[in-house]
């Protein structure tokens, strides 16, 4: 945790803190699992649990104490929290004390109920109700990460497709959690008694190549974000009452020890001072490539060290974007048209970084043009009405499942034993002669039946009446769709950039499900986009008559002679989707690599003037 500081770390040369006498009967000459195993032994004869609610001393009060703000001390930290000051109440990093017991703050269990094997359970003193993997939480928040798995990112808490990044300030006080619970629960998974956690349930990324049970992210983020003396102080609290600690609190460095990775604070001098002090040299030669609209491949020629390099920091703007091992990255979540500036550093296992690479800069290309989107993230404000004109089944905004599991539309009408006509429409008419060019795309899953869905537009539709009584016409390009079998085994089917160019005049969508009751299935629908593919017109008015392209059909090269010079081509299909983009240095460019058809070709020089072209490819 950073934004509390631990003062120990900040004049930690040449100062370590004390074994505290708990582990006076730890023999720490051991390594990896055999150091494992002594401090499993440890945590599980030195537990005494507490009932997770009762009338005597509880997880509640214990929290109350343990998390208690240091700044305002009536009120606790919420774990994932970084802002009391936005309109997001769910997001809030402090909260009352007094507000606790559900309604405006309650537990989450770090280390997830429905992971554990067995499942946890909160009924009777147990592995359910170990306070070091409880943690106070907003509601909503707590809700919202559910049991999704850890996974790198950077920035504010929050879902990273299907998984939740805990922030930068957070993410080493659940790393040390996971850690613990993995060594306190160390079963077979066969019983209570045998309760088994393991980080590789609950976290992305590689196996540590001594245990191959835990995640190399954990021992990252157990590096990266020191002890703070608020994650101290609510070890300590924890001990007095539960009687046993958590050992990577007290040393992160024991993680080291046990299962490699970056070396972590060692606030013990396990290591009797011995330390790699000498950084790697500098990542050479950053070529970007596989540019997009909202992505890009980073590539580099591998640094040196004296002793090995454990990874790999990639910046975007001078921010910590990603890290990675090998010697490429993609980075995700770009703008489209916009210039961005690389560079990248490389770290030993020491934890001593590089000086960082040259600077490569690079501009995303021309995206799509949304004019309608829903991806179901956000299921307090949708776009979408769901109206049911039969059954007692509806569509249903989730927060769980679809493409990237963060959220979907979903029809579960498995089982339903009446008719069913459901509809999920727009609740606004969009203006299709407002542009021109729309394409429309969306992704879908299934599982039993053979019940179709499919997307239809309605001009007549009054937005509150019953759908049937409106004329609806199924999209262009389109068909009704239907699971290929009646099986229980997903099918997933995506589409994107359908020509629908020829709907016009203001118009409702909707998804329509309609089943008789022998053949129901259980539909999710996702990530449902209406937008106009890049302005990929032939040359613009002012050149209109004095851009030369021949031969043309051409076979192998083709000459492209304009008033304007330009040292880039970005080649298109007709569907708009970039093929390839090329740095020109003359006229002459040679299309051997296309296969035959017609394509856009983009003509741009470096003080951003373009033109485009057509090219047909024998």
């Amino acid at each position: 945790m950073r934004k509390i500081t631990f003062l120990l770390c900040l004049f930690s040369i040449g100062l370590f803190a004390q074994v505290p006498s708990y582990y006076n009967d730890v023999d720490y000459t051991k390594t990896g699992l055999a150091l494992f195993d002594e401090l499993a032994e440890k945590l599980d004869r030195t537990h005494s649990g507490l009932p997770y609610s009762s009338g005597s001393t509880d997880s509640w009060d214990v929290l109350n104490e343990s998390d208690e703000d240091p700044s305002i001390t009536s009120n606790v930290l919420l774990i994932y929290g970084y802002d009391d000051n936005d309109q997001e109440d769910a997001n809030d990093r402090t909260r009352a004390e007094s507000y606790c017991c559900g309604t405006v703050w309650n537990r989450e269990h770090v280390y997830p109920q429905s992971i554990a094997v067995p499942k946890f359970s909160t009924s009777s003193v147990g592995p359910g109700t170990d306070i070091h993997n409880l943690k106070p939480c907003d509601p909503g928040y707590n809700s919202s990460r559910s049991n999704r798995k850890y996974t790198d990112s950077s920035g504010d808490s929050g879902k990273v497709g299907a998984y939740w990044y805990p922030g930068d300030e957070w993410k080493g006080d659940i790393a040390r959690i996971i850690m613990y619970m993995y060594v306190r629960y160390d079963g077979n998974g066969s019983s209570v008694a045998q309760q088994m956690c393991l980080p590789k349930s609950i976290g992305v990324g590689n196996a540590s190549s001594i245990d191959s049970n835990m995640v190399d992210l954990f021992l990252k983020w157990n590096a990266e974000d020191p002890v703070s003396d608020f994650e101290a102080n609510r070890n300590e609290v924890i001990f007095g009452y539960q009687k046993n600690r958590n050992p990577f609190i007290d040393n992160p460095y024991l993680a080291t020890v046990i299962w490699g990775g970056i070396a972590a604070q060692d606030k013990w001098n396990m290591n009797n001072g011995a330390s790699d002090t000498e950084a790697p040299t500098a990542p050479s030669n950053v070529v970007i490539s596989d540019i997009t609209s909202e992505t890009a491949t980073v590539s580099w020629t591998a640094a040196t060290d004296d002793t090995a390099v454990y990874d790999y920091n990639v910046y975007v703007d001078g921010n910590l974007t990603t890290s990675t091992v090998n010697t490429t990255a993609s980075i995700d979540g770009l703008s489209s048209q916009t210039t961005y500036e690389i560079t990248v550093s490389a770290r030993d296992a020491a934890g001593n970084i590089s000086d960082v690479s040259s600077t490569v800069s690079f501009t995303t290309l021309e995206g799509n043009t949304i004019i309608f989107g829903e991806d179901f993230e956000n299921c307090n404000d949708i776009a979408f009405n769901f109206v049911s004109e039969a059954s007692n089944k509806d569509w249903a905004c989730q927060d769980t499942f679809g493409e990237d599991e963060s959220g979907s539309a979903g029809m579960n009408g498995y089982q339903q034993n009446a008719e069913s006509e459901d509809w999920m429409i727009s609740k606004n008419k969009i203006d299709f002669d407002a542009q021109s060019g729309e394409v429309f795309g969306y992704y879908a899953d299934a599982r039993y039946g053979s019940s179709t869905i499919e997307f239809v537009y309605s001009s007549d539709y009054d937005g509150g009446s019953n759908p049937s009584n409106a004329t609806w016409t199924r999209f262009p390009n389109t068909q009704p769709l239907v699971k290929s079998s009646s099986s229980g085994t997903e099918e997933k089917f995506s589409f994107s950039n359908i020509d629908i160019s020829s709907i016009s005049g203001n118009n409702y969508i909707a998804c329509k499900y309609f089943t008789n009751q022998n053949a129901p299935t259980m539909w999710t629908v996702d990530n449902i986009e209406i937008s106009t593919l890049p302005n990929l017109s032939i040359a613009s008015q002012s050149l209109e008559g004095q851009v030369k392209v021949y031969p043309n059909p051409a076979t192998s090269t083709v000459n492209i002679v304009a008033p304007v010079a330009f040292d880039t081509v970005s080649i298109y299909n007709v569907m708009g989707q970039l093929v390839a983009k090329i740095n020109v240095s003359s006229t002459t460019i040679n299309i051997d690599f296309l296969n035959s058809g017609s394509y856009i070709f983009r003509c741009t020089n470096e003080a951003g003037l373009f033109f485009n072209t057509t090219v047909v490819k024998q």
